[in-house]
């Protein structure tokens, strides 16, 4: 099997450095395409809660997560840049979706997908659904 493209599903900033450096060694080696990927998930509303969230805390809570996503883009095209490789970024929208499902209509495009494995059992969701559904190999990178 030959990797054309790997996709990297980056779940949180505290593993995007690592996973960034062992994709782009990758698909140096293979000399692949690097695709990273990053979803917005969309804000939780407890419904007890609901009443008193307003437009601009909803803005606040998507302004922290672009933040979060400008933050790993940066990790992605930094290590790609240094073991040059030509990189694709996608930072998706869950829109109605969870953040494992929006990984995998992305992920499905890849040859070989890696995630990094999570610190918590709790936060392993988006991995979980990675493996299940994508249909392509998963390699999980630890911290």
């Amino acid at each position: 099997m030959s990797c054309r493209t790997i996709a990297l599903c980056f779940t949180e900033t505290e593993s995007a450095e690592t996973l960034a450096r062992s994709g782009a060694a990758l698909a140096r080696r293979h000399g692949a395409h690097l695709m990273g990927l990053f979803v917005l998930p969309d804000p939780y509303v407890y419904p007890a809660t609901s009443i008193y969230l307003t437009g601009e805390i909803i803005t606040q809570i998507r302004s922290g997560q672009r933040d979060t996503a400008q933050q790993i883009e940066a990790a992605f095209l930094s290590a790609a840049e240094r073991e040059g490789v030509t990189p694709e970024w996608r930072c998706l929208e869950a829109r109605l979706a969870t953040v494992g499902e929006r990984l995998c209509e992305s992920a499905r495009a890849a040859d070989l997908v890696l995630v990094a494995r999570p610190e918590h059992e709790t936060a392993a969701r988006p991995q979980e659904e990675l493996i299940r559904h994508a249909g392509r190999p998963v390699l999980m990178i630890p911290p």
